[in-house]
């Protein structure tokens, strides 16, 4: 794995940028997860735990990556989106409103010469299909139940979308929920330096809400956008133990216009 970067210089990137909340490989057998700033342990295995289950996702509808042109919405430190890179797509766009994980993002970028990405300051709803274009795939990864107005995020993603669209949230795991289009509402503090939110939770500049779906309203709001073949992948062991909710994966597919 070659750099245009020297090694001294990607150790000074790492420790000047970090914490990571991807851990990612990067040249002279370094890597962007260092056990002493780790905020939490879901930061070493985060990327290679989506990996494992997305990866294999695109494989079954395109054959691959390549020659794919790929959005990874909220991309925080841009894991996803080098990977993807690293997988033969053509084309990849990380977009996030964070300034500092923009800038962890174009670090790898950098670190690991990846022409084909792009990462840009961009809120979800301001997507626009005349503008960005269209993409085969779009990752949007741990972001759904963080947003105030999920249904109109939806309807950007939607007009961006011409393939497979990944959809990775926390969802209500309430038996008497899980059969009903239901949003459980629920409020954030403003983001606090030194917490464990420093590597996911800087986006939040003051108190938020935020709507977390039951998994039937995922699918609910899917079919409703125009996406066909919708499907929720099982994951078996959750990322996020909470009494309430769990993880979810969905997959949908949009072939018109």
């Amino acid at each position: 794995m070659s750099s245009k970067m020297t090694a001294e210089e990607i150790r000074d990137g790492i420790a000047r940028l970090g914490p990571f909340f991807h851990n990612v490989e990067l040249p002279y057998g370094l890597r962007t997860w260092d056990p002493e700033t780790a905020q939490r342990p879901l930061e070493r295995v985060r990327v290679a735990d989506l990996r494992s289950l997305v990866w294999p996702l695109v494989l079954e509808r395109f054959g691959g990556f390549e020659n794919l042109r790929v959005l990874d919405v909220a991309c925080n430190a841009g894991g996803f989106s080098v990977e993807a890179a690293r997988s033969g797509a053509a084309e990849v766009v990380g977009i996030d409103i964070v300034d500092r994980y923009l800038e962890q993002a174009r670090f790898l970028q950098s670190a690991l010469d990846l022409d084909q990405v792009s990462f840009r300051k961009m809120r979800i709803e301001e997507l626009s299909p005349d503008r960005e274009g269209t993409f085969d795939v779009v990752f949007c990864f741990d972001v759904l139940y963080h947003l105030e107005n999920p249904i109109l995020a939806l309807r950007s993603l939607t007009g961006v979308t011409r393939g497979l669209l990944v959809l990775e949230t926390r969802v209500t795991d309430r038996p008497e929920w899980r059969d009903h289009p239901l949003w459980l509402m629920t409020r954030l503090p403003p983001f606090e330096e030194g917490t464990i939110a420093m590597a996911t939770g800087r986006w939040r500049t003051s108190e938020m809400c935020q709507l977390v779906p039951a998994p039937r309203s995922v699918t609910t709001v899917l079919d409703f956008l125009g996406f066909d073949e919708i499907r929720q992948i099982e994951i078996e062991d959750p990322i996020y133990p909470h009494p309430d909710e769990v993880q979810a994966l969905f997959t949908a597919v949009r072939s018109g216009p």
